[in-house]
């Protein structure tokens, strides 16, 4: 193998690493804006839910929502 080849192979070998990394992080992105509602208004939902008493029947007054 001549210098060439081995230029010629490691700019390949980069834009492969290139193209792999971009779609990693595209789709972490995607996933990201994806979860993110649940991710932030997860716990408020079941927070108004048991301190009005409809998980259990009854609401619960030391709970400060």
């Amino acid at each position: 193998m001549n210098e060439k080849d081995t230029k010629k192979t490691n700019k390949g070998r980069l834009a492969i690493l290139l193209a792999v990394s971009a779609v990693s992080v595209l789709i972490l992105i995607v996933v990201w804006n994806l979860a993110a509602p649940f991710l932030i208004d997860n716990d408020n939902i079941y927070l108004k839910t048991v301190a009005s008493g409809e998980m259990t029947g009854t609401p619960e007054p030391h709970m400060y929502y």
